[in-house]
């Protein structure tokens, strides 16, 4: 599972420079780019130095603090090419005769276009500098009930003209790994947010990078606390929005949340009992049952390559608050099916790779079975009786939280009175793929249009209406892209009413049918 919000494109760490021979004419001195990659827009730099007559180069991402040196850069008759291994990036470009110049291809996984000149691009919206324009922001450290203090950034328009809302992330992914001096890279998702006008809190959860406190993964939601010493996510939530209602200048008194995935739970958490100035939550592909139906568990199957890769990386301890991200499991083999028929037993990962060091592993692996550890983690039970009104997210290709985000709306739906705000949105979206603000195909399957301005367009709405107070809130309670007819249509209710289940059945020769096969005896193989 991933998300959100670490930079996906490029990570530190240490290479020796690459050098290449002059020709008559100087490719020496800064390039700038943008790279347009899945709806994100990066810029993208080099500094290309000379050393005597030789070349060396530094690929440079602002926005996401990377300054690496590239470890095989060539330059010869015009044709200039680079590669970084370590982050199987590549790029192959044409260089101008004037050396004013460069139009090429970036390739890392998929190929886009990416060109080169000497004048600077202008910020793109979400970036470092376009976000430094706009708003202050602090660091500070919030109190929680039992003195634990989480760290928390807040980032306030510098348009002081009028009040503002705020809308909140809580997150177990690193809020802040640029420092004091950076910008959250999670800016770039939420734009077509900010033109409406929030001040924008982003936090650490209890544990996790800057922020005080244990950890505890998918945390349960403890109803009948007796002490402030009793705390969970739902009365961290609970205490950071007092503390902003009352301490952050320029608010409105009304809060959102939400988040995509884990910070999904954290949204969802946010619900029971919620403090009186949240006044709409969305959660969006949100971790709900780690054994039903959610990312390490489907149908109680264990997503074995999953959890480990998740929890080799995530899961390693933080004996104290950093903005460091630990270091990424080296694999000692570059093919998961040779990796994991060489472990043997799934009780070796313990032995030869985790020790005693993972602890929710070793939950993981303790609970084979549905039993308390899996159901009291689950926040469904709880989602009774709530205030804010809640748009849950979705996607139908979601191989990680599908699960949970129907089955969040589904709880909500039969646990609240009638009146109670509660909508979905579905499209036809991998694991945060909406999100990124590209999602005009799954694969080699196109849509016609992008699927994600159309979530773009409600999320908007629906904060807008319950934390500004504007605008007329026309959307449908269920919001369904629909696969094969490839349009989106609205339902008074999901499932639709008056409608009845079908079974779809494998056939030979990857055949589907809605009738069982007469066929025995047939049967499929993978070869590795």
């Amino acid at each position: 599972m991933k998300h959100n919000l670490k930079p996906s494109i490029l990570l530190f760490s240490l290479f020796l420079f690459a050098v290449q021979i002059l020709p008559a004419q100087s490719l020496a001195g800064d390039w700038y780019g943008l790279l347009e990659a899945e709806g994100i827009k990066l810029q993208i730099a080099l500094r290309v130095q000379t050393q005597g007559d030789t070349y060396s180069a530094n690929f440079i991402v602002p926005d996401q603090g990377a300054d690496l040196p590239i470890p095989e850069f060539d330059f010869k008759n015009g044709k200039l090419t680079f590669k970084l291994p370590n982050f199987k990036i590549s790029y192959e470009g044409d260089v101008n005769a004037s050396f004013t110049t460069i139009t090429g291809t970036f390739t890392q996984g998929e190929s886009f276009p990416l060109n080169f000149s000497r004048k600077k691009t202008e910020a793109p919206p979400g970036s470092k500098d376009w976000v430094k324009e706009r708003f202050n922001k602090r660091e500070v450290y919030i109190p929680m009930r039992d003195g634990v203090r989480l760290f928390t950034s807040i980032y306030t328009p510098k348009d002081t003209s009028r009040r503002y809302p705020m809308l909140i992330t809580r997150t177990p992914y690193n809020i802040e790994p640029g420092g004091e001096e950076g910008v959250s890279f999670g800016f770039m998702f939420m734009t077509h947010l900010l033109q409406d006008g929030y001040i924008v809190v982003l936090q650490d959860v209890r544990g996790r990078f800057m922020s005080e406190g244990e950890f505890v993964d998918v945390r349960p939601y403890n109803p009948n606390k007796k002490s402030p010493q009793e705390t969970d996510d739902n009365s961290d939530t609970y205490d950071l929005i007092d503390w902003l209602v009352k301490n952050v200048p320029g608010n409105n008194g009304r809060a959102g949340i939400y988040g995509v995935s884990y910070d999904g739970f954290y949204s969802t958490m946010a619900l029971p009992n919620a403090h009186p100035a949240l006044k709409a939550a969305s959660p969006q592909a949100p971790v709900t049952n780690w054994f039903l139906g959610d990312d390490w568990h489907h149908n109680g199957a264990l997503f074995l390559l999953d959890g480990f890769s998740f929890y080799s990386v995530i899961g390693v301890p933080r004996p104290k608050p950093t903005r460091a991200w630990p270091s990424e499991f080296k694999w000692p083999v570059q093919d998961n099916y040779r990796f994991f028929l060489e472990l043997g037993p799934i009780k070796n990962v313990k032995a030869k790779y985790f020790g005693d060091s993972i602890k929710f592993w070793n939950d993981l692996t303790a609970h084979p079975n549905y039993d308390d550890f899996w159901k009291i983690r689950d926040p469904r039970p709880h989602l009774k009786n709530l205030a804010p009104a809640v748009l849950t997210v979705g996607g139908w290709f979601d191989a990680e939280d599908c699960y949970g985000a129907l089955r969040t709306y589904e709880a909500i739906e039969k646990q609240n009175p009638a009146t109670m705000s509660n909508r979905l949105i579905m499209g036809p979206w991998f694991h945060g793929q909406w999100s990124s603000g590209d999602a005009e195909k799954m694969g080699n399957v196109h849509w016609g249009f992008n699927t994600a301005e159309h979530y773009k367009d409600v999320e908007r709405r629906f904060f807008k209406h319950y934390l500004h107070g504007e605008g007329a809130l026309d959307l449908p309670e269920a919001d369904i892209f629909i696969t094969g007819a490839n349009e989106w249509r609205t339902f008074e209710t999901w499932p639709p009413k008056n409608v009845t289940q079908q079974k779809l059945y494998f056939q030979p020769a990857g055949g589907l049918s809605f009738s069982a096969p007469s066929a025995t005896g047939s049967f499929d193989e993978y070869m590795a």
